[in-house]
C-alpha cells in the first residue's frame, strides 16, 4: 500500500485495538491526523486545503465540544462545535500575519511594542506599503484610514481587545450615530456581548451605514 493509505490502515487497526481494551482516551480524529502527516498528507501548494488541514480542523472542533459537554445533536453540542472552528481559524489567520510580517520586517517596521494592533498594523503596512496609498493614518495623523481594516483583522485573529482599541479610532460620520452615539466601538460591543449578534436596530442601523460607504466608495473611482 502507498505510505498514506498504510498510515490509514495502522490507525484503524489501532482504533480497533482501543476499542477491545476499552480505551476511552483514543482519538481517532487526531490519530488521522498524525497519520496523515506521518503519510505525506501534509504538503500542499500555497492556499491549497489539505487533508491534514481538515484533520486539524475537526480536532480543534472536536476538542471544543468535549471541553463544554454538551451532547451531541443538541444546540450546545452546535456552538461548541462553531466555536472550536472559530478558534481555529483565528490561529490558522494569526499564524499567517505572524509570518507575513516575519517574511518582510522592513517594509512591516515591527518594532519591539508587544501591543497586538501593532502587529496588526504591521501586516496592513506589508499589504498597502506600496500601494501607492501615501502614508497610513497609524504613521501620521490624516493618512490614510485604515481603522475598519484595523477592525477586521484584528477579529479575524480572535483579537477583540485590539479590535476594540481600533474602533475607538474610527471617526466615520456614517457610524456616529451607532450603538447609542458611541460609533462603531459601541456596536462592536454589542456584537461581542451577543456572541456575533446584534439587536434589529443595530442590524438596520449598520446595512445603511455600510450601503452609504459602498456608495461613496464607488463615487471615488
Amino acid at each position: 500500500l502507498p505510505d498514506t493509505e498504510q498510515c490509514y490502515v495502522d490507525v484503524v487497526r489501532a482504533a480497533n485495538a482501543s476499542k477491545a481494551s476499552g480505551n476511552q482516551a483514543f482519538s481517532l480524529v487526531g490519530e488521522f491526523r498524525q497519520a496523515c502527516t506521518k503519510g505525506g498528507g501534509g504538503a500542499g501548494a500555497a492556499g491549497e486545503t489539505t487533508m491534514r488541514s481538515i484533520w486539524a480542523l475537526l480536532v480543534d472542533m472536536l476538542g471544543a465540544a468535549n471541553i463544554a459537554g454538551a451532547a451531541p445533536s443538541t444546540p450546545r453540542h452546535t456552538e461548541a462545535l462553531a466555536a472550536g472552528a472559530r478558534q481555529h481559524l483565528e490561529r490558522g489567520h494569526a499564524a499567517h500575519m505572524a509570518a507575513t510580517v516575519a517574511r518582510h520586517r522592513v517594509a512591516a517596521e515591527r518594532g519591539a511594542d508587544p501591543e497586538p494592533l501593532r502587529d496588526v498594523q504591521a501586516y496592513i503596512q506589508v499589504k498597502l506599503g506600496g500601494s501607492g496609498r501615501g502614508v497610513l493614518d497609524f504613521q501620521a495623523p490624516g493618512g490614510h484610514d485604515t481603522a475598519w481594516m484595523q477592525v477586521y483583522l484584528a477579529l479575524r485573529n480572535g483579537w477583540h481587545d485590539a479590535a476594540r482599541r481600533a474602533a475607538d479610532r474610527a471617526h466615520d460620520m456614517s457610524l456616529a450615530r451607532l450603538g447609542e452615539g458611541g460609533g462603531l466601538r459601541a456596536v462592536l460591543d454589542e456584537w461581542l456581548r451577543g456572541n456575533g449578534r446584534c439587536s434589529d436596530r443595530t442590524s438596520h442601523a449598520l446595512a445603511r451605514g455600510c450601503e452609504t460607504l459602498l456608495r461613496d466608495k464607488a463615487a471615488l473611482k
